[in-house]
């Protein structure tokens, strides 16, 4: 077994703030998961082209229910299992096997018991034969989903998202060619749910067997060591649950309360935003393992600069959106789908919330005091559910963005409050996010009356982004805003093609 950091290996940073060696291999990760999810966001857009020009919004809406109803009820078999794993590994490497095994064995019980009670409930709740099948082959696909991502939580726990990334870029692979094949064929979305199956299944086979090569594992039944596993897990279990209905609960709300085209359209604005929200997962699952074996206040420092990297990152994020959301929606999925501009700028507005409350959550459950965050969760989800019987039948799919925006800005500020309490590291959100969001609010304004126009500019307007976002970086630079995480991975990026030294 190899690359796992050793209890001792944190020490290897430098003083003063700095991240040092262990800094820069995060930074090293996350260019290369980076990297693949560019590539996996490509191949996505193609995925999302071709299903939303074929079938037209309202069998896209089919396809997105389907792929929510399904989604909503696969954490049930995770409960947190996954993420404790990582977490364990990375204390415990030489327990790895036995880790992996227990938590394998468990997830692929509950999977399996999962599966005909989503089937049932699926047939029971929707009427269309289609949405019925594509309910179906998506639900068949939750035990090789707990395959996958238990395999790979080896590769989080290790700080290699390159190869955690490559499974996935495999796994999005077969799925557009299996997309591009079915609609060829005249399957329809029930092709497309199959090509999920497909996708998930050997994606699944090749992470077991790519892991097993570095350390041999197997499933485990030990009922006992389960009852301990889920005792740990339990809390951000519940946390995890909670927090996906309340992620889903919008999409979830509008297949009953809206048409189908209302969610389709809604569907695709939520696609970009989950390319968005793949970041601070990204960021804050390489740095968990190091925030695993801190304290004091080197645990602090890894808190206040991963939150600033994300700060920094979430404002850029934010601000591409804004003002590109009309093209990117005609780009990719057309004329018909446009209606979905103001729902994704709305929702892109709360991934700013999501970037810095999803990392206190990694932090917290880094150091295993996160299990009072279930309340703000719980209080997260009460709000975010009444907000959209409020707001939906009046706004429609705007209110239900604008419900989720509310809803995201609170769970930070009750995330926050609890993370100072139990956590107990200093830092302050307010600090770290000025200097991005004005720079942020003043490069929109000048790119927005200036280089574009208007909020509807033409497609070709796309060619101002990166314009956009190195004059970002550059102003944030001169007002000492960019971090060093951010500024190493921006020099890295720009020396790609000079000759790599040893100090590299």
């Amino acid at each position: 077994m190899t690359d796992i950091p050793q209890s001792g290996e944190p020490s290897t940073e430098a003083s003063g703030g700095q991240f040092g060696r262990a800094g820069h291999r995060i930074v090293f990760s996350v260019l290369s998961g980076s990297g693949n999810t560019l590539l996996l966001a490509g191949l996505g857009a193609i995925a999302i082209r071709l299903i939303t020009f074929r079938v037209g919004p309202t069998n896209y809406g089919f396809f997105v229910i389907a792929l929510t109803f399904v989604g909503s009820v696969m954490l049930l078999t995770d409960l947190g299992i996954t993420a404790i794993a990582s977490r364990d590994i990375a204390r415990s490497p030489k327990d790895a096997a036995d880790i992996l095994g227990q938590n394998l064995g468990l997830r692929l019980v509950l999977s399996t018991l999962i599966v005909p009670i989503l089937i049932f409930a699926g047939i029971a709740l929707y009427k269309p034969s289609s949405l019925r099948w594509s309910i179906a082959l998506i639900a068949l696909s939750v035990p090789f989903n707990a395959l996958l991502t238990v395999s790979l939580s080896f590769y989080v726990a290790s700080i290699r998202n390159y190869l955690t990334s490559g499974i996935y870029l495999l796994q999005q692979v077969i799925f557009v060619v299996g997309v591009v094949i079915s609609l060829a064929n005249g399957f329809g979305i029930v092709g497309c749910s199959m090509s999920n199956l497909i996708s998930s299944v050997v994606s699944s086979l090749v992470a077991f067997y790519v892991v097993r090569r570095e350390i041999p594992f197997k499933p485990l039944f030990n009922v006992r060591r389960w009852r301990q596993i889920l005792a740990l897990s339990a809390s951000l279990g519940a946390i995890q649950v909670i927090n996906l209905l309340y992620l889903k609960a919008d999409t979830l709300l509008l297949s009953k309360m809206a048409s189908a085209r209302a969610v389709g359209l809604y569907g695709v604005a939520y696609n970009f935003t989950n390319f968005i929200l793949v970041i601070p997962g990204l960021v804050a699952g390489s740095v968990m393992p190091l925030m695993a074996t801190s304290s004091g206040e080197r645990f602090t420092m890894l808190v206040r600069r991963m939150e600033h990297s994300l700060a920094v990152l979430g404002v850029l994020s934010v601000m591409i959106t804004l003002l590109f959301a009309h093209q990117a929606i005609e780009i990719l999925s057309g004329h018909r789908y446009l209606g979905a501009t103001i729902p994704l700028r709305l929702l892109a507005l709360s991934c700013y919330f999501s970037f810095l409350c999803g990392a206190l959550g990694y932090a917290a459950v880094a150091q295993n005091r996160h299990h009072r965050m279930i309340f703000v969760s719980a209080l997260g989800l009460v709000l975010n559910v009444g907000l959209n019987l409020l707001l939906i039948p009046k706004y429609g799919i705007d209110g239900s963005a604008t419900a989720n925006l509310i809803s995201e800005f609170i769970a930070l500020v009750g995330v926050r409050a609890i993370f100072g309490r139990d956590v107990g590291a200093k830092l302050s959100l307010t600090n770290i996010s000025i200097r991005p969001i004005v720079v942020g609010v003043v490069v929109t304004l000048f790119a927005r009356y200036i280089l574009l126009g208007s909020w509807h500019a033409p497609i070709s307007t796309v060619a101002w982004a990166p314009v956009i976002v190195i004059l970002f970086l550059a102003l944030l630079a001169l007002t000492g805003g960019l971090t060093e995480e951010v500024a190493f991975a921006r020099q890295k990026l720009t020396g790609m093609g000079k000759p790599r030294t040893s100090g590299n």
